[in-house]
């Protein structure tokens, strides 16, 4: 996974209801999740719609994505911001048009 890489947000409420789908790319990720810290789950895919991690409250649940990108990426940037030791980064979602210039 590169940062640029393109991947949909799916948030779900207490219902199990979701949305529709969020616009985002991978360097995102860490003020996508920390945006929706609250929400009961969060799944987040790739363009084909395989599952790239999913979330339970605001700790990662499950990852399916590249283990490197999650390790040497995402988690340096994303645990600061959970921790409260660095303020989370504001979210602004991608247009379709810009998600599909990135594909």
């Amino acid at each position: 996974m590169q940062d640029n890489s393109p991947l949909l947000g799916y948030v779900y409420n207490a219902d199990g209801r979701h949305n529709g789908k969020v616009y985002l790319k991978a360097s995102q990720l860490p003020a996508f999740l920390m945006a929706h810290e609250d929400a009961p789950r969060v799944v987040v895919t790739d363009p084909l719609d395989c599952m790239v991690l999913t979330t339970f409250g605001n700790l990662i649940d499950q990852w399916e994505g590249d283990s490197q990108y999650l390790q040497m990426t995402l988690l340096p940037a994303l645990i600061p911001m959970q921790m409260g030791q660095r303020e989370a980064l504001p979210f602004q979602a991608l247009t379709e048009q810009e998600w599909l210039q990135l594909r």
